[in-house]
């Protein structure tokens, strides 16, 4: 699956600049990591960076990060003090719920109800154990 254009898998290298200060060189493998977390989209990687969709941010950040509505998504291979944000609406959550767990309604049955106020008896006692 390639989320982003052609453009992106030519270059090998990409600049990204962090809101304190600091520059890193990244490899496009490393963007690529990033790619189950970002929704399909046509622009290139160095696009995303340039309009502040795809940000490298200090670990500190995390709280203002989350108000500005960017969701954190990787770490930095090269040092686990910034992390790789990407903004609300391009953000895809990799993990995949089949429809029978959306649906399906969390039911306590009478015997963990018993269990849970603490009410054990002798057959209960007996099914757990075996």
């Amino acid at each position: 699956m390639t989320p982003l254009n052609d453009k992106t898998m030519n270059d090998s290298l990409h600049e990204v600049k962090t809101s304190e200060g600091f520059t890193f060189i990244v490899s496009t493998y490393e963007l690529l990591n990033l790619s189950p977390w970002i929704q399909p989209s046509e622009h290139s990687f160095d696009d995303l960076i340039f309009y502040g969709k795809l940000i490298l941010a200090d670990r500190k950040s995390l709280k203002r990060q989350l108000k500005r509505k960017y969701k954190p998504i990787r770490v930095l291979n090269e040092s686990d003090r910034f992390v790789w944000f990407i903004s609300e609406d391009l953000f895809r959550s990799p993990v995949a719920f089949s429809l029978e767990d959306r649906n399906s309604k969390f039911e306590i049955s009478e015997e963990d109800r018993d269990i849970l106020k603490g009410l054990m008896t002798d057959k209960l006692a007996r099914q757990l154990l075996s």
